[in-house]
C-alpha cells in the first residue's frame, strides 16, 4: 500500500521503494523540500508512477540482494520518465550484480549513512535532468483534406495542388517515390 509521508509541492516528489517505511528519511526529505511517497514493492511503485508522474525515485537495495530482487526492481525502473537513485550499504557497490544494476538502471547512488547533502544533491540533480527530458508522445494521425493524413506545410501544399488540378479537365502527371501517396492523390478530383 502506498503511504504518503509529508505534504508538499508535487513537483518535488520522490518515490521511495523499500520493504518498510523510514520515518527518519521522510522527515529529512520533508525538511529538504521533498514530498516522499513510499512503495513497499515494485507493483505499488508502478501504480504510483502511473498515477503521479513521478520524476525521481529512491530505491533501497537490500544488503544481500539477489538477482531475482534486482530483476523485479528493474521492471519498474526501465521507464524513461523517472530517474532513480539507489541507496546502498558501504561496500555493496563492490558486488558485481549491484554495480551492474546501478549502471544500467540508476541515475546515481548514495551510500549509507545518507541523510546528508549528498542525498539532496543526487535527488535534485535527478529531478533537474528529468525536467529536461520530454517523453515523446506520438501525435494522433489527423486526417487532412482528401482523406489523407497530415497537416504539415508539405501536405498543405499537396492539398492546394490537388484542389488546383481538380478545377481543370487537363491531364496531370503525378510523380514521386514509391509509397508517397501517388494513388491517393490521383483518386481525388
Amino acid at each position: 500500500m502506498d503511504m504518503t509521508f509529508a505534504s508538499a509541492d508535487t513537483e518535488r516528489t520522490v518515490l521511495y521503494v523499500s520493504n518498510s517505511p523510514d520515518q527518519k528519511l521522510a522527515d529529512f526529505l520533508a525538511q529538504s523540500g521533498w514530498h516522499a511517497v513510499h512503495a513497499k514493492n515494485t507493483a505499488s511503485a508502478e501504480r504510483v508512477i502511473d498515477r503521479d508522474n513521478i520524476k525521481v525515485g529512491l530505491v533501497e537495495l537490500p544488503e544481500d540482494c539477489t538477482s531475482q530482487q534486482l530483476s523485479a526492481l528493474a521492471s519498474c525502473m526501465r521507464r524513461p520518465e523517472t530517474n532513480w537513485v539507489a541507496q546502498i550499504a558501504p561496500g555493496q557497490a563492490d558486488n558485481e550484480l549491484v554495480s551492474r544494476f546501478i549502471l544500467d538502471y540508476c541515475f546515481d547512488f548514495v551510500t549509507r549513512p545518507w541523510l546528508n547533502e549528498r542525498l539532496v544533491f543526487a535527488l535534485g540533480h535527478a529531478h533537474g535532468l528529468s525536467s529536461l527530458r520530454h517523453v515523446p508522445v506520438a501525435p494522433e494521425p489527423s486526417l487532412g483534406r482528401h482523406g489523407m493524413v497530415g497537416q504539415c506545410e508539405a501536405m498543405q501544399q499537396l492539398y492546394r495542388r490537388i484542389d488546383k488540378c481538380g478545377a481543370t479537365e487537363a491531364p496531370v502527371f503525378i510523380a514521386g517515390e514509391s509509397g508517397t501517396g501517388k494513388e491517393l492523390t490521383a483518386r481525388h478530383p
